[in-house]
């Protein structure tokens, strides 16, 4: 098991990642900020996605489960809005 250590915390910068941190701060919580982008947490197959980018996204296999978007409306089982909560797929 490699583990990379940083005592200030990590900076990613150039290609297409724009630029990235990871930092875990006085409070002790590690934050993790994505590239100009935003920032995206999913697992090595990419089957189970955390996307923000001023819109949260929740995806499981690929598929989007819930969308937050940056005016407070929450779609559940889908990304279409039609009021202020919306379940789809009841």
């Amino acid at each position: 098991n490699d583990i990379l250590t940083a005592g200030l915390g990590l900076a990613i910068t150039g290609g297409a990642v724009g630029q990235a941190k990871l930092v875990q701060l006085g409070n002790n919580y590690v934050y993790l900020y994505g590239g100009s982008g935003g920032l995206v947490i999913g697992n090595g197959d990419g089957t189970t996605i955390l996307k923000i980018d001023g819109t949260f996204i929740w995806e499981t296999s690929s598929s989007e489960r819930m969308r937050l978007d940056a005016s407070g409306n929450l779609a559940i089982g889908g990304s279409g809005f039609t009021d202020k909560l919306t379940v789809m797929n009841k």
